[in-house]
């Protein structure tokens, strides 16, 4: 299955999560009035989205008698959370429903799927990486070598923790790992594509963060041809990281941020 539209960061990091699906941001190509294209083995669907943080009953009795999509369209509501009564009633209305909690009640013309998740919303966890970035033989190379290799995949990013600050701040100090925000919309397997590298449990050297919005990319900097997340931001990654975070963190603090 493809699935292609308008869609919120947000609201794509939760459709990602449905097996057997490949979602991508972008245009509905001619489908006008659509928000969204389905393609799968029954056919094209088209899709108006609708968003929820959390959809109950009575939200889901609202959406039945309020929300309307264009003719020949299918509604797709897409929340973070929702009950199994929401679920019931939106599917016998012919609404499909995906949650951020893994449930998915999608049924279409040529599709009919079903899927029970998690009771609770889960934090993303970052990704931790190792790969052909670690051929290289400095911190620096390494640094500049992820820095390009995002930039020639056009994946917006900032490089954040001792990384960056070597950057910003030269300081003394060991640079085993190098932290870098990506945008909130970049796929997981276009992460690794981009970084010539695969999810390890131990031995990274490189962690790819991802939070809801590209907040962290806001007033990012361009140093020596490399994005870097804006001072404030990388004070606040530092003071978090367990190894000399605050020893660098003080150092940033005295030597450029000014208090």
């Amino acid at each position: 299955m493809k699935l292609e539209g308008r869609f919120e960061a947000e609201t794509l990091r939760i459709l990602r999560q449905i097996p057997g699906m490949t979602v991508s941001a972008g245009p509905s190509g001619a489908d006008s009035g659509a928000d969204a294209v389905l393609d799968s083995a029954g056919g094209r669907v088209r899709l108006a989205v609708v968003t929820r943080q959390r959809a109950n009953a009575a939200t889901a009795g609202q959406l039945v008698h309020t929300a309307g999509a264009p003719a020949g369209a299918s509604l797709l509501l897409v929340a973070n959370e929702t009950t199994a009564e929401a679920r019931a009633i939106l599917g016998e209305h012919g609404i499909a429903v995906v949650d951020g909690l893994g449930n998915a009640r999608i049924e279409l013309p040529g599709l009919l799927l079903h899927l029970e998740g998690q009771r609770r919303l889960r934090q993303s966890r970052p990704a931790r990486l190792s790969g052909k970035a670690g051929l290289a033989q400095t911190p620096r190379q390494l640094v500049s070598e992820l820095g390009g290799a995002l930039g020639r995949s056009h994946v917006d990013y900032a490089l954040t923790g001792a990384a960056a600050a070597g950057l910003v701040a030269p300081f003394v100090t060991a640079v085993p790992v190098v932290g870098v925000w990506v945008t909130a919309t970049a796929a997981p397997e276009e992460l690794c594509e981009a970084c010539g590298a695969g999810r390890v449990s131990d031995g990274q050297n490189v962690v790819i963060l991802q939070a809801r919005d590209d907040a962290p990319l806001a007033f990012r900097e361009l140093i020596d041809e490399l994005w870097v997340v804006n001072r404030m931001r990388l004070y606040a990654d530092l003071l978090r990281d367990p190894r000399r975070g605050r020893e660098q963190a003080d150092h940033l603090r005295r030597e450029v941020i000014g208090f």
